[in-house]
């Protein structure tokens, strides 16, 4: 570990202009005990001349992928080369919705020493419009009866809008549309203890050019990586999941 208290973890893909916007919201931050690794999947050099522009900011690594690993890969490399105590993954659409975002997640970590993962409400920003989403005080209750339940919904949200230890957390490669609430499944599996906030400290970028919206469009991709969280689970032993996964296996083959 660095003297660094968390590691930002960017994983990068073109888009300098998103990069820009959330390297600035990161300068902004009154909470300042961070190192900044950003892992470049991109071709051009878009990225890395804004990243150069900000050396003499912040304390910012910058690794550029000898080829490309993909949206998952290569934020897995990102968090495998973070130093500090906690990882705050940042996708590059994403940024902090004001200048305490940073401290107020850390502070979530600081004074619950018992918790492993921590997260907020988001701000959800697109052309069209822009609104608030938070765990609902039901959906809380069903994560602390069950770690499981997030099967039945990621009521978490995008990995943005999280902060947990450095534990050697990554996320499973072999998915793209259950990635995080997969990952918050095991997390929680290890530690059923979290703790989270209904402020929006995180603004998500929504837009077409997301990997969130083609997987949206790949009705195959949603079932077949449902069916994986659901197996690799094993979660056929319970009758609530058992009948979630029937639902979405009717909706792909109608």
């Amino acid at each position: 570990m660095s003297d660094y208290k968390v590691s930002i973890c960017i994983p990068a893909y073109e888009n300098g202009l998103y990069i820009k916007r959330l390297l600035e919201s990161i300068k902004n931050q009154t909470y300042k005990n961070y190192e900044v690794i950003l892992t470049d999947d991109s071709v051009e050099n878009e990225v890395l001349d804004i990243v150069t522009d900000y050396k003499d900011i912040m304390v910012i690594e910058y690794y550029r992928n000898n080829e490309r690993l993909g949206p998952t890969k290569n934020c897995n490399r990102a968090i495998s080369l973070a130093k500090g105590e906690y990882i705050k993954v940042m996708h590059h659409d994403d940024w902090f919705a004001n200048d305490k975002s940073l401290e107020k997640f850390v502070n979530m970590l600081e004074k619950n020493n018992d918790v492993s993962l921590a997260f907020s409400g988001t701000e959800q920003v697109s052309t069209e419009r822009r609104y608030t989403r938070h765990i609902e005080p039901e959906q809380v209750k069903k994560i602390q009866q069950d770690w499981r339940n997030l099967f039945l919904g990621n009521y978490i949200g995008a990995p943005s809008a999280t902060i947990f230890k450095n534990e050697g957390w990554t996320f499973d490669e072999n998915l793209k549309w259950c990635v995080d609430y997969e990952l918050y499944m095991r997390i929680l599996r290890n530690n059923s203890n979290f703790t989270y906030t209904e402020a929006p400290l995180i603004c998500i970028g929504e837009s077409e050019t997301q990997v969130t919206q083609a997987c949206m469009e790949d009705k195959k991709l949603r079932h077949d990586e449902y069916k994986y969280v659901y197996e690799k689970f094993e979660l056929k032993h319970y009758p609530q999941f058992f009948k979630a996964y029937v639902i979405e296996t009717l909706k792909y083959l109608l």
